[in-house]
């Protein structure tokens, strides 16, 4: 029996260790960090990168710098991470939560225009997984509304479309890059925009921030040395049995690791930005991302593919004149955790993800609304594993489970 972990860290051990190094004897002298923001602007092919302690604060420093008034409204796919209505809020903004497409997964275009107000000033379409939503429709009802897009991609670097990247598609955009994403400084966010006075604002109200210190710096690098570790071909085994052990008794162990409470976001952050070598280590990261990038499109795929028509598995419906990253892999089924624990008896470790419905949140509760869609999703969907060390013969062994536990 095979034992496949749910991901793996994007980050080599060269490139930790570069890190450590570079801790040990101290910081980098010169430009790195705009050396950095001007390489990854080039990328996407916008003017302007600001880098930012995080996704969510990213999205908060965007929104507080397009001087929004208390009480205007945002759209937002109801299926997505706390911490963006969390941002929203922050600002006395008013979160609208808007249902999902059934088929892709993505903010429903139709209900968008349904829950347009004279009060509502921004729309942030997410590009789940790296697959690109319906961005060409709400660019329209933008245009036509006078409405900011805010493109959450969060989860989409070098995610195309119509041969432009995600994040030069929209007036603004923001990006994470923490340890379990597809692109990862160790922590810190990007800002992305052409637009010169948006991009002033946004980097002189982050420039109140401290760089992360090396002592925290540090710390991240711990965490990614354990992960890469822990899912190593030579430690999961033990991670697994550790794994099955606790979910004999219903317990998700690795979701009451890493599980983040849902809250309103607290004080406004003093350091975070990146510092010189997280810029260094970002611009090793973009070295490679590309072909990254393309291994793990290449796996998802086949892996959908190989799986579409099976019973009781429903694959989402990938957008045309894409290059869809797969920075996850999501598939719906009926009866998760039953479908979650079988597969983990045969050694895949699938996620349920940190995605939901955050329209019923109690958090959210003065914004509640009914998102059927979303809902569903967050009671069906379980996200398979992807990632550029994933081998055929795993890629192989996932179908075949999958399909004998269908018959």
């Amino acid at each position: 029996m095979k034992m496949i972990p749910s991901f793996r860290p994007n980050i080599s051990y060269g490139e930790l260790n570069a890190v450590l190094l570079r801790i040990l004897s101290g910081d980098i002298a010169g430009r790195v960090i705009l050396q950095f923001e001007d390489r990854f602007a080039q990328y996407l092919g916008v003017k302007h990168a600001v880098n930012a302690p995080s996704g969510r604060w990213a999205l908060y420093y965007i929104l507080k710098s397009l001087n929004l008034k208390e009480g205007d409204e945002v759209i937002i796919p109801a299926f997505t991470y706390f911490a963006v209505p969390a941002a929203i809020v922050k600002l006395g903004l008013r979160p609208v939560f808007v249902d999902i497409n059934s088929e892709n997964l993505n903010i429903d275009i139709q209900k968008i225009e349904e829950n347009i107000t004279e009060k509502t000033r921004v729309i942030i379409p997410t590009h789940l997984c790296g697959f690109v939503c319906e961005i060409d429709e709400i660019l329209d009802i933008a245009q036509r509304q006078n409405i900011k897009v805010v493109e959450d991609c969060a989860q989409s670097l070098g995610t195309e479309y119509k041969g432009k990247k995600v994040g030069s598609l929209g007036e603004v955009s923001y990006f994470t890059f923490g340890i379990t994403k597809s692109f990862t400084t160790l922590g810190g966010g990007m800002v992305t925009t052409d637009n010169d006075e948006l991009a002033e604002r946004v980097r002189k109200n982050l420039a109140q921030l401290r760089q992360t210190s090396n002592k925290a710096l540090f710390f991240k690098l711990l965490e990614g040395y354990s992960m890469k570790f822990a899912t190593s071909p030579i430690l999961f085994p033990i991670v697994y049995s550790i794994i099955r052990i606790f979910s004999c008794f219903g317990v998700d162990i690795v979701d009451c690791i890493f599980h983040e409470k849902e809250r309103l976001l607290g004080k406004l952050p003093r350091s975070g930005r990146l510092n010189n070598i997280q810029a260094e280590l970002g611009v090793m990261q973009l070295n490679d991302l590309d072909r990254k990038n393309s291994m793990r499109m290449k796996k998802g795929l086949e892996l959908y593919q190989r799986l579409e028509g099976i019973d009781n598995i429903r694959i989402p419906l990938l957008g045309e004149n894409a290059k869809n990253i797969f920075s996850g892999c999501p598939i719906l089924v009926k009866n998760k955790n039953a479908i979650r624990r079988k597969l983990l008896a045969k050694g895949i470790d699938v996620s349920s993800g940190y995605m939901q419905d955050c329209s019923k949140l109690d958090v959210f509760r003065g914004f509640k609304k009914g998102c059927p869609y979303a809902s569903r999703a967050e009671d069906k969907i379980l996200y398979f594993p992807i990632y550029a060390e994933l081998t055929s013969s795993e890629l192989t062994y996932i179908v075949n489970v999958v399909k004998n536990l269908a018959r």
